[in-house]
């Protein structure tokens, strides 16, 4: 059930943050056609209902008389993942600056898109690489317990004499050391993905300069 729960909680996050993307796409083209940016963040169409929740707080914060920074502080703090952090600092930049940073909106919402495409793509080739290796690993157990199924007599000359004992002792050891090595074979696609964060990482250092 806990997985379960994780498993959603993931999937929603992933959704908004896809939705987010295309809303910032949405805000860089009302920023193209003149409006200011807080008119281009009340009037793009979000197309995600937490977002548009979101969005909605955040101009009323503004309306109230709060910064907008800070508004979308709490929006950062709300939702603190790689792409609400940039986008919202994007957005932050946008008002310091007018419609000259629309292009900048939409690099971001483009190389936002395109590096969840390749975390996707990571996750999946995990995924293949942890199936293969359960089912490499599990193969000789599994041809085991078929034999003795098939013919209990099949496994008389691996337990009953001093060489068959040997033998499964010594399969069962190169199993574990299989499993093992398989183990670390799967970890493997992990340091590609930390490069991938650290890349992000520079490009919020980035927007983070620019704005100062």
């Amino acid at each position: 059930r806990i997985a379960v729960i994780v498993r959603d909680r993931r999937r929603s996050a992933i959704g908004y943050d896809a939705a987010f993307t295309s809303f910032l796409e949405a805000v860089a083209a009302q920023l193209r056609a003149g409006e200011p940016v807080v008119n281009a963040l009340a009037t793009a169409t979000p197309g995600h209902a937490a977002l548009a929740r979101d969005r909605d707080q955040v101009c009323r914060a503004y309306g109230f008389g709060r910064p907008f920074g800070d508004a979308l502080e709490r929006w950062r703090t709300d939702h603190p993942s790689d792409t609400v952090i940039v986008g919202t600092i994007a957005l932050a930049i946008a008002y310091a600056h007018g419609t000259a940073i629309a292009s900048v909106l939409e690099h971001l919402a483009i190389t936002v898109r395109d590096r969840a495409a390749v975390r996707a793509e990571i996750r999946l080739q995990a995924m293949h690489a942890r199936l293969s290796a359960y089912v490499i690993s599990a193969a000789p157990l599994g041809f085991l317990v078929i034999g003795a199924g098939l013919d209990p007599r099949f496994l008389d000359d691996v337990l009953q004499t001093g060489a068959g004992r040997l033998c499964l002792v010594l399969g069962l050891g190169f199993e574990a050391a299989g499993w093992c090595l398989m183990t670390v074979i799967v970890r493997g696609v992990v340091p590609r993905a930390r490069r991938h964060a650290e890349e992000l990482a520079r490009d919020q250092h980035a927007v983070g300069e620019a704005e100062r």
